[in-house]
């Protein structure tokens, strides 16, 4: 299935600002696509903390990308690391035209449902809640405020009740806006597929807007002091 014309890697920068990179392999039978966007908690502040977790959730969920890919046997997630926002979609590289439609408007025209939205802030909050009764992720949260303080570092990718019971689906929709900046977007595609996908895929990414560079500095996330901090129910 693969093109002679894409038989070896590919790297380049679109013209606004996404980097691409291809890495045919036609011994597989499967395409991947990863998404990588910087920032991370780096976007989000103690008010907001968790939004990046909850766009990704009702991203995921709103649409229909996620049920085309399943149908065609597929997996396609979304979520918040600690300095970036990923998307990534692998499929059987036969059914790869099948999800490309969906897959150009969930990135560029995203449906973010009332609905959707309510199911999944719902769901992290009583998530939130389960926490409370696991204390090695309790202790692994205070380690990072110790560690890190009013740092970016400090905050839980997935927010605290006080932050995302605020949210609201206003606030998710301009975050993803926000976010999903060419100019902070690395994309790969990896595996077997034909060069009419390749340049598909190439032309859904060259058309997401330029948007504005996150600003991330690290110096405050130095370790400078011993602390201690003791939590009790």
């Amino acid at each position: 299935m693969a093109n002679t014309a894409l038989a070896a890697d590919n790297s380049e920068k679109f013209p606004n600002g996404v980097r691409w990179k291809s890495i045919p392999r036609d011994f597989t039978q499967t395409a991947t696509l990863v998404i990588f966007i910087k920032g991370g908690v780096f976007r989000e502040n103690a008010a907001n903390s968790g939004i990046g977790a909850l766009t990704a959730r009702t991203w995921l969920k709103s649409g229909k990308l996620l049920e085309t890919v399943e149908y065609i046997g597929g997996g396609v997630s979304a979520g918040l690391a600690n300095d970036y926002f990923e998307i990534s979609l692998s499929v059987p590289s036969a059914a790869l035209p099948q999800g490309l439609p969906e897959l150009r408007k969930q990135i560029l025209r995203p449906a973010f449902t009332a609905e959707i939205f309510e199911k999944e802030k719902d769901l992290m909050l009583r998530e939130m809640e389960a926490v409370k009764d696991d204390p090695n992720t309790l202790a692994y949260q205070q380690f990072l405020k110790a560690t890190y303080g009013d740092h970016p570092y400090a905050l839980w990718s997935d927010g605290s009740t006080e932050s995302v019971i605020k949210l609201a689906l206003d606030d998710v929709k301009t975050y993803y806006k926000n976010q999903v900046a060419a100019v902070d977007m690395i994309a790969v595609l990896a595996g077997n597929y034909s060069e009419s996908d390749h340049k598909a895929i190439q032309d859904i990414l060259k058309a997401v807007p330029k948007g504005s560079p996150v600003k991330i500095n690290c110096a405050s996330a130095a370790i400078k002091k011993t602390e201690r901090i003791e939590s009790t129910d």
